[in-house]
């Protein structure tokens, strides 16, 4: 989770552990509403994750179950973000739900979105809270975080950028972690800084 605080705050707050943020920092959401800019959290399962990890943070109208974000693709109606949750009593790619499961619909949302006639101004970003093992031959470098006992960065995470402007089959070797969703996010629309690790973050321009 502390993971997935950083993708949605750049910070956890000194939170190492899976359990919800009950002081709710400000978060790329309300940076992007003060921007007036539309923004859709999807759920494929009962719920997104932000509702267990910001409980007391309430993102009134930015939830929506994953049959409307389909919708939205094929209708060419999307927000100018999304972020997608899977389901995750099935298809996170993670054990022991089959991975298959998780495939299939990583596959079924880029389908949705290659054939939405907003495809040629779309960004596909898929990454995922953890690493797939316990072992990485690199050893993970230090950055800057507003937290000192943060600064060091852990084992490298997959992720793939997809999309009608990338680079065709090129591999990035610029540093990026969680927090390059919010420095993109600030590259595209100019939000405003939530922590000196967004600051300090590359976005996925590379």
């Amino acid at each position: 989770w502390p993971n997935r605080f950083y993708l949605h705050a750049t910070t956890s707050k000194g939170k190492k552990n899976n359990g919800p943020l009950l002081q709710a920092p400000r978060t790329i959401w309300d940076e992007l509403k003060s921007k007036n800019l539309t923004a859709k959290n999807y759920a494929a399962g009962i719920t997104t994750w932000v509702v267990g990890g910001f409980p007391t943070k309430a993102l009134n109208g930015t939830s929506a179950p994953i049959s409307q974000f389909f919708d939205a693709a094929k209708d060419g109606t999307l927000p100018a973000f999304s972020l997608i949750d899977p389901d995750y009593q099935a298809s996170d790619d993670h054990p022991s739900h089959n991975i298959l499961r998780g495939q299939a619909f990583v596959a079924s949302v880029y389908k949705a979105l290659a054939e939405s006639p907003l495809w040629p101004k779309t960004l596909l970003v898929v990454t995922y809270d953890e690493n797939g093992g316990f072992y990485d031959h690199v050893p993970p470098p230090k950055t800057v975080d507003d937290d000192p006992e943060f600064e060091q960065l852990g084992f490298r995470v997959p992720a793939f950028v997809i999309g009608p402007t990338v680079k065709k089959g090129y591999v990035c070797k610029t540093q990026l972690e969680h927090s390059s969703v919010a420095a993109t996010l600030k590259t595209r629309w100019d939000i405003a800084s939530l922590s000196k690790r967004m600051d300090a973050t590359n976005d996925v321009s590379d």
